[in-house]
């Protein structure tokens, strides 16, 4: 058997007013949170401002580490971003970046952003997740990122903030 490989990724988290910054995937339309692998020899911090602005065109000030989320073989790294500078540029992997008050929409919000920001926003101090049952096994069995099945669709357009 083979061993399972162990990933570290970071996911960015910006707000501005009551939205949350999200980007639209180009390969299956889920609004995510920026972010991703971290690459060899990179710090986590490293890896924030390289995915955030590979993804967004934003540049972050200063960091936070917020929460360690744990998914099976991945663990992620929840960093805020603050004082971001810059303006919105989606990447060739994403179609769109907006902020979005993910509490107000009825998107293809990925399943696990809207927990963790609700958990982000009750809560100042570090604190672990770890993926339940179901959210595990959805993972296993659709893959990381391609879960449509399990999310509602609309045809609402997002609500933006100011």
């Amino acid at each position: 058997m083979k061993p399972c490989p162990h990933y570290v990724s970071v996911a960015c988290v910006v707000k501005k007013g009551n939205g949350w910054l999200f980007c639209k995937r180009e390969d299956n339309g889920l609004w995510e949170l920026p972010g991703g692998r971290i690459e060899k020899g990179e710090t986590l911090f490293q890896a924030t401002k390289r995915e955030l602005f590979e993804e967004t065109g934003l540049r972050a000030g200063r960091f936070k580490l917020r929460a360690n989320w744990i998914f099976g073989s991945r663990n992620i790294a929840v960093i805020e971003c603050r004082d971001c500078k810059g303006s919105l540029h989606p990447s060739s992997e994403t179609k769109e970046a907006l902020f979005l008050d993910v509490f107000q929409i009825d998107r293809k919000i990925a399943f696990y952003s809207r927990n963790l920001l609700k958990k982000l926003s009750e809560n100042s101090h570090f604190f672990t997740l770890k993926a339940g049952p179901f959210e595990y096994w959805a993972i296993l069995r659709y893959g990381w990122g391609k879960t449509k099945r399990l999310f509602k669709r609309s045809t609402k357009k997002p609500v933006l903030t100011k």
